[in-house]
């Protein structure tokens, strides 16, 4: 089992579908800016889109994965793009 240090770097999502057994289910919220001048420090939506599926598709195996993200762009991107795992919009409406 992984687990960092406290000056270690976050694990990427690789180390962790691959260090996790496959019988444990993903909540994966996905993060993207708020605001519009912190898009800036940010990849494109679609590509990081595309480089999220594509790790879900080489390491995910047979898990469970729900995608949520409180961005609905992305949402709708991850709905579009596939059809495996579920996509949820998250919202503050309590």
């Amino acid at each position: 089992n992984y687990c960092p240090g406290i000056h270690e770097p976050f694990p990427t999502l690789e180390r962790v579908l691959l260090g996790v057994h496959e019988s444990i289910h993903f909540d994966l919220e996905v993060k993207y800016a708020e605001h519009p001048d912190e898009e800036d420090f940010f990849i494109d939506r679609n590509d990081y889109a595309d480089r999220i599926l594509a790790c879900l598709g080489r390491w995910a195996g047979n898990r469970v994965i729900y995608l949520t993200s409180f961005d609905p762009d992305l949402c709708f991107l991850f709905a579009q793009k596939q059809s495996r795992y579920a996509v949820l919009f998250l919202t503050d409406a309590g």
